[in-house]
């Protein structure tokens, strides 16, 4: 027979404060694995109720997750609770992407109501705290998923009420201070989401701190020291930028590195704040950190020649420019979106 997963859980007022009560056992063969009574955080009911029902279902997929329950065990809440089966039962599930993320991990679940359900938990025999911390641990794992998977859902959301995306990269000047590291090129790839028209931006920027580069920097980026020097400043560049863009409320995408800091570092440094550079530094995703940790699901980061290789793409241009790495970051992202995003 298959084991059958029963959670039994209250919310109670103690001195002031509220507790959830919930015990988790084996209907089939009787074994009580965990209960607690538990704090809560919040003060009022609504949300008490989210926050009881995230936390009890985490720790059901930590109980299958230390194999204390089968993957394919149904499991059945018993609750008094009316906002809580009102919220499994389909009504406001949609609004809760935490307790729908939860739900659909787990193969089989059902809702009973028990209005003492309260005497049900009390009457269960303690049990030693073992399996609880066993799952305490466990859970942090899927804390880290919903988390990840939040940042996912988020990005899907914005692209869908967004008009334009811009794909950008900076190269900087290679300073052993990185306080003093500076933007010297802009790439940028704009696509609009209702149009679908194309265009792309590259500027050389004019450092205000040291103007000569490094040789490590000229290796890297096949920059020449001459067109730098010809170049305009960090101001009337993102003023450029700012015009090519022509939208406010654009959603900005980069890979990784130290873009976002430098830029911030840049926008402090200059007396004329850049409306522009506000609004990367806003609205900004980094799509390296999205794609290796919650699409491709690694440890580790890929570069995005890597990363293109991947997709069985091949990297177009000169990488380490400016203007190519933010294209092939625009082809990355287009190749993902027909599957992915």
């Amino acid at each position: 027979m298959k084991d059958k997963l029963g959670v039994y859980f209250c919310i109670e007022e103690s001195y002031e404060k509220y507790r959830l009560n919930y015990a988790m056992k084996n209907v089939v063969t009787g074994k009580t694995f965990i209960k607690i009574k538990k704090t809560l955080k919040n003060d009022d009911v609504d949300s008490m109720t989210i926050e009881s029902l995230e936390y009890i279902l985490n720790n059901v997929l930590a109980l299958i997750n230390i194999n204390e329950i089968d993957k394919n065990s149904e499991v059945i809440l018993f609750t008094n609770n009316e906002y809580a089966l009102s919220i499994l039962n389909n009504e406001f599930k949609e609004k809760h992407k935490n307790i729908k993320f939860f739900l659909e991990k787990i193969n089989k679940i059902s809702y009973k109501k028990i209005e003492k359900v309260n005497k049900i938990i009390n009457n269960e025999r303690r049990v030693p705290i073992t399996i609880y911390l066993k799952c305490k641990k466990a859970s942090k794992e899927y804390r880290k998923l919903l988390k990840r998977n939040s940042t996912l859902t988020d990005m899907k959301e914005k692209i869908e009420i967004t008009n334009n995306l811009v794909f950008f990269d900076f190269e900087m000047n290679c300073l052993s201070d990185f306080k003093s590291v500076e933007i010297i090129s802009v790439g940028a790839c704009k696509i609009n989401t209702k149009t679908k028209e194309y265009s792309r931006f590259y500027s050389l920027v004019k450092p205000r701190g040291v103007k000569e580069l490094t040789e490590k920097c000229i290796d890297i980026t096949a920059l020449k020291q001459e067109d730098i020097d010809l170049a305009e400043g960090f101001n009337e560049v993102f003023k450029n930028l700012e015009k090519w863009i022509d939208d406010e409320n654009a959603l900005y995408f980069y890979w990784g590195g130290n873009d976002i800091s430098v830029l911030k570092n840049d926008y402090r440094r200059n007396m004329l704040k850049s409306n522009c550079a506000k609004s990367i530094l806003k609205n900004n995703i980094d799509f390296q950190e999205v794609l290796c940790k919650d699409i491709l699901r690694k440890e580790d980061m890929l570069s995005l020649n890597n990363a293109l290789k991947e997709f069985n793409l091949s990297f177009e241009g000169k990488q380490h420019n400016s203007g190519d790495d933010a294209y092939n970051l625009y082809r990355l992202f287009m190749k993902l979106k027909k599957n992915h995003i």
